[in-house]
């Protein structure tokens, strides 16, 4: 919306009192507003692609304690279901305050193995954004820079007395509103596939609410589950 509010055509001349260099002036002015505008916009896209640069690098080592702790689950599942084979002389109580520990390690286990197949996906989200975040950040600047060069407003141009080209002005906006584009549809559809992903977590992690309130109710009634 920054970029395509600017059209190079508004500093053409209109009717006898039109005069082109009012015209020109007031048009810099407007588009020295937006540079600033859009210098500020263009630094928070880099740093919220540097951002998700960094969330990937942590969801790396999340990736590897999950691994670890599925394995560590795995070894308590056995050592379970060998505890259940021992366990005849125990009472009906304790059985059951076995039986529902090790519904919910299983149940943990699975929700285990669904968050890690999860991260990976928002890490296939993130990676390309972070890309198409400082490729736009990129275009902006780059548009930034051409404008005011064009427009005379840099410091080398400044002194000079300058005629705007009002075709390489359009030519230049219609390159970055063209770059941009893709960029934006990009964005939109990762954000939506990432908060899928993050809905799915959410409902995996409250899956272990039922099995875990079993467990509460049959620790309640045994008391304490046996060596």
């Amino acid at each position: 919306a920054l970029v395509s509010a600017h059209d190079p055509d508004d500093m053409r001349p209109r009717g006898l009192f039109g005069g082109r260099k009012g015209r020109i002036q007031r048009f810099q002015a407007r588009f020295g507003a937006t540079s600033e505008q859009v210098q500020v916009l263009a630094a928070e896209m880099a740093e919220r692609a540097d951002r998700l640069n960094r969330r990937v690098g942590a969801l790396d080592r999340l990736v590897d304690q999950a691994k670890a702790f599925i394995l560590e689950l795995d070894a308590y599942v056995e050592a379970g279901e060998l505890a259940r084979e021992a366990a005849s002389a125990v009472s009906a109580d304790a059985r059951d305050a076995l039986e529902a520990r090790l519904d919910l390690l299983a149940q943990t286990r699975r929700c285990a193995v669904e968050q890690l197949s999860l991260v990976r996906t928002v890490q296939n989200v993130d990676t390309p954004l972070a890309l198409k975040l400082g490729a736009a950040a990129a275009e902006l600047g780059r548009w930034r820079s051409d404008w005011t060069d064009l427009l005379g407003l840099s410091p080398q141009r400044k002194k000079h007395r300058i005629r705007p080209d009002q075709p390489t002005l359009a030519a230049s906006q219609r390159q970055t509103l063209d770059a941009l584009e893709p960029h934006g549809a990009a964005l939109v559809e990762g954000r939506g596939r990432r908060s899928e992903a993050e809905a799915e977590m959410e409902a995996s992690t409250r899956g272990l609410a039922l099995p875990r309130r079993r467990l509460d109710q049959t620790y309640k009634k045994a008391g304490s589950l046996p060596t």
